[in-house]
């Protein structure tokens, strides 16, 4: 704004290719506050249908992200890693405790007495005062468990058991967390590829459409062909759209997995083509059974059941005791 005339900014952004065009326009007469209002210009393009922006901001440009760094994201965003975390925590402070059984227990008590006579015996005819009015007695007991039936070292066999299944509940989370993750990656690097295509396939239909209309301009095709142009460019528009629609979804998708905001934008880095061989699959499943934590979890588990079985035997067995 200025010598009291209001200077008006639109903006014109093209929904086929990501140009911004800014007009400003400067009216002879002063406006008044009445007078401001925003002037809108529909442009038809050759590149398709354009839409208004109303304001002179533009939104901030979108954040980069490469394959590490969404994966670094997610395992330090990731809810689920945080409930492993805490339930390997929990199962941590059992096993502390089935350690602490096999150590000695002291307990100590204490009473105190008044009394309104001081106690007395008579020994030969003569009475002699044998107490005070105050009676404070002490107990101090310490117990050294020595035989449970077995049932010590099974809570402990079981709780140490836990503690390993907690630990490597961690690690599956976090691998399950880093596959979904790359794939959710892919997947929108995908859906970037298909809109790319999407819009090259606008274009080039768009310069057919316009080719068309001149040679029906001077009469070289019939109208057929031309309606016939305008309907395959309308239906590249369409599948356009539907390409955008499902990038936005497999971005938002990436976001969930990665902890983050639903509607963040990121522009993501291409990952490098590989040509590595991945292997015979007898080979690869022989290494996934003995290495991943599924498995390790269900061996874990059995031993733990085992433990427990022997656990609820003790309780028939005689318990000893130091005291």
């Amino acid at each position: 704004m200025g010598s009291g005339l209001a200077e008006l900014t639109v903006l014109t952004v093209s929904r086929v290719k990501p140009v911004i065009k800014v007009t400003r326009v400067t009216p002879k007469k002063p406006a008044t506050k009445k007078e401001y209002l925003f002037m809108i210009r529909i442009h038809q393009k050759p590149l398709g249908l354009l839409f208004i922006i109303l304001f002179s901001t533009v939104s901030a440009a979108a954040e980069t992200l490469s394959l590490a760094e969404a994966v670094q994201k997610a395992l330090l965003h990731s809810p689920a890693i945080l409930e492993a975390q805490n339930l390997e925590k929990s199962s941590g402070e059992a096993l502390k405790s089935s350690r602490a059984d096999f150590l000695p227990k002291a307990s100590a008590s204490y009473s105190f007495s008044h009394l309104e006579d001081a106690p007395y015996q008579v020994v030969g005819g003569v009475q002699r005062q044998v107490g005070d009015t105050d009676q404070v007695h002490w107990d101090l007991t310490l117990v050294q468990p020595l035989f449970r039936g077995f049932g010590l070292v099974s809570r402990y066999k079981v709780a140490r058991a836990e503690s390993e299944i907690g630990t490597l509940r961690i690690e599956q989370t976090a691998k399950d967390l880093i596959r979904d993750v790359k794939t959710a990656y892919y997947d929108a690097l995908l859906a970037e590829s298909i809109e790319k295509v999407a819009e090259d396939q606008v274009r080039s239909l768009e310069a057919q459409e316009r080719d068309a209309q001149r040679f029906y301009d001077h009469g070289v095709i019939p109208k057929n062909d031309l309606l016939k142009s305008k309907i395959a460019k309308a239906s590249a528009i369409q599948e356009l759209e539907r390409a955008r629609a499902e990038t936005k979804l497999a971005l938002s998708r990436l976001s969930l997995a990665m902890g983050d905001q639903v509607d963040r934008e990121y522009r993501l880095v291409p990952v490098e083509k590989t040509t590595a061989d991945p292997g015979d699959l007898a080979e690869l499943m022989e290494t996934a059974v003995k290495n991943r934590p599924e498995m390790k979890i269900m061996a874990k588990t059995v031993e733990a059941y085992d433990a427990s079985v022997t656990l609820a035997r003790s309780a028939a067995w005689p318990e000893i005791s130091l005291v």
